[in-house]
């Protein structure tokens, strides 16, 4: 069986060694079959149908000036919905509710109570004019807030004195100026 063995193994190895292919061991390059490129640039005209002759050669350069039309509110950083003339400052938040028409009763009671407030404190400046009162819906609650306050301490001034009859108020920061 092993007499067999060794024939077989050297048949086979020439076998492989025969089908590996011819190439040129003296340069280490195949040999090159077919057309160079300079004789496929010569031929080019037999193919090539499209005459060049009437276009200039030269690249024709023009200078274009692009505008982008932005918007203001894009500029500003205000697009988000809050409108232009808004900037950060403090309100004073009274009540929160699930429902409009609570929200909306609180507003009535608010307003009403800062008319008391002006008629019992006439000299008192913190009470002239009119409280801005405002009925914002973050989900799932409408926020009632007052005041417009460029200051914490000028939201603080009247939180002292909204603290007896709301006690569960406090001060937010929110974005203020026109709603």
């Amino acid at each position: 069986m092993r007499s067999a063995f060794f024939p077989l193994a050297i048949l086979m190895a020439l076998a492989v060694a025969g089908c590996s292919g011819a190439r040129n061991t003296a340069t280490g390059v195949p040999e090159q079959t077919g057309p160079t490129m300079e004789e496929i640039l010569q031929r080019l005209d037999e193919y090539e149908t499209f005459d060049v002759s009437p276009y200039p050669n030269e690249l024709i350069e023009t200078e274009v000036e692009i505008e982008h039309v932005v918007p203001e509110a894009l500029m500003d950083n205000t697009a988000s919905g809050q409108g232009s003339g808004q900037q950060r400052g403090y309100r004073i938040q009274l009540v929160f509710a699930r429902d409009k028409a609570t929200a909306d009763q609180s507003v009535q009671e608010v307003i009403e109570w800062w008319r008391e407030q002006q008629a019992l404190r006439p000299n008192d400046p913190l009470f002239r004019g009119e409280l801005p009162v405002h009925n914002i819906y973050q989900q799932p609650y409408y926020r009632v807030r007052v005041g417009d306050f460029t200051s914490r301490s000028a939201a603080e001034s009247l939180l002292s004195l909204v603290k007896d009859d709301y006690p569960r108020a406090f001060i937010v920061v929110d974005a203020i100026g026109q709603d």
